[in-house]
């Protein structure tokens, strides 16, 4: 019986050492891609410590990283404008915070940094619920292209091109747009203990709305964070590896002020 057990164990070490060498093993593809998604990541973290946030709160890496990972695979796809400015909102984080930030990474400063509102039917003070559906009236996830601004019954406001498939696709059809309101107000949000909501629209302060929609105007890139596990694992733009790194970092002298080993 000893022998045996002896035996039966030897041959478990060597099936694990085995399949441990397998997945080890892989095509030169995988291991370019694999090489891609490190030096992607090194540069993500680059910019976010190089970028200075001022005296108010961060926006978190995680947001941002997920925001550039996608703004650079939607570059290599062409689906954004020359040196797009980049504009996240952090959907994680309680409305009567600041988190919406427009992001200039050509030269590598915060433009914006203000309230936003989600859905009436994601969530009170917090979104914690998404839909893509017609008549939701929750938020939608994922990343999205500016288009024009229009005349609409909130005033200026700016039309959003859904990028991400099953998450964001019908923001069009569902008239999902960036528009000011009167109810995205700190003042609003001191009296009600949470920020007003709207119908699934990423509404921003009356005051500032003007200024802000036309400065993202025409092929900037918007995304809409939350750490969802479902969207993060099937948004394809947070999944394909990055090719081009080296080409769009040298045309554009983005991130290159830090070296990654520094941090």
């Amino acid at each position: 019986k000893k022998m045996l057990k002896k035996y039966l164990f030897t041959c478990f070490v060597f099936a694990i050492l085995g399949l441990t060498l397998f997945c080890r093993a892989g095509s030169p593809e995988r291991d370019a891609d694999r090489e891609s998604h490190f030096s992607a990541e090194a540069y993500i973290q680059n910019v976010y410590h190089y970028l200075d946030f001022g005296k108010e709160a961060m926006l978190s890496y995680q947001a941002f990283r997920d925001g550039l990972y996608g703004y650079l695979t939607l570059q290599e796809a062409g689906k954004l404008s020359a040196d797009a400015l980049l504009t996240i909102c952090d959907f994680s984080l309680s409305s009567n915070l600041k988190r919406l930030w427009v992001i200039d990474l050509l030269h590598q400063k915060i433009c914006f940094h203000t309230l936003v509102a989600h859905g009436m039917r994601s969530g009170e003070e917090f979104a914690l619920s998404f839909s893509n559906r017609a008549s939701s009236h929750q938020s939608s996830l994922g990343f999205y292209v500016t288009g024009e601004i229009y005349q609409g019954t909130h005033g200026p406001s700016l039309k959003l091109i859904g990028l991400d498939s099953s998450f964001n696709d019908k923001a069009s059809e569902r008239s999902i747009v960036m528009h000011g309101a009167s109810y995205v107000s700190e003042a609003f949000a001191s009296s009600n203990h949470y920020l007003g909501r709207s119908h699934g629209c990423p509404a921003v302060p009356d005051d500032i709305a003007p200024s802000l929609i036309s400065y993202i105007q025409g092929g900037q890139c918007l995304f809409i964070y939350y750490p969802l596990a479902a969207y993060e694992s099937q948004s394809m733009w947070l999944t394909k590896p990055i090719l081009q790194l080296a080409d769009w970092v040298s045309h554009r002298n983005v991130g290159t002020k830090l070296n990654p080993a520094d941090h």
